[in-house]
């Protein structure tokens, strides 16, 4: 019963078999209808919402800020728009993207709990004369290309 109503929304399903045995099941994707999506691509100005981006890109994608799979709901306030390569950060490195005060806080998976009154949590959590550690990536994450 918890699988089918996590995968209810799911537009494609992965299964991880082995013989007889299903180790995992998963929802690829989720379908948002058509109404909502349009909400958000016009809320988030056509562009990628994790500060100092701001690409518009045809090619961006609407993600659940807190994931399906952790009960998030598909709602205007949990729906962002992002480009692939910060969706890809979030979705596969940890990184969390938080909606504040009418402002997206974007922090790293090592970074502390963002504080909701700074201005750029990504770009203040180093000291002023140390540079941030060196982000490596893996073959998947680097299909999903930069920002820019």
């Amino acid at each position: 019963e918890a699988a089918k109503r996590f995968l209810q929304d799911s537009y494609r399903v992965g299964v991880l078999v082995e013989g007889d045995n299903i180790h995992s099941v998963a929802g690829m994707g989720h379908s948002i209808p058509d109404r909502l999506r349009r909400a958000v691509w016009e809320r988030d100005d056509f562009k990628c919402v994790v500060p100092g981006c701001n690409t518009n890109d045809a090619g961006h994608q609407i993600d659940h800020v807190i994931p399906v799979h952790q009960r998030g709901p598909t709602k205007l306030y949990n729906l962002a728009l992002l480009c692939l390569f910060h969706h890809g950060l979030k979705t596969h490195h940890g990184y969390r993207l938080k909606h504040h005060r009418h402002r997206w806080i974007w922090s790293g998976p090592n970074d502390p709990p963002p504080d909701d009154d700074s201005i750029q949590p990504e770009l203040t959590t180093f000291g002023a004369d140390e540079p941030p550690p060196p982000i490596i990536f893996t073959k998947e994450a680097m299909a999903f290309g930069g920002c820019g």
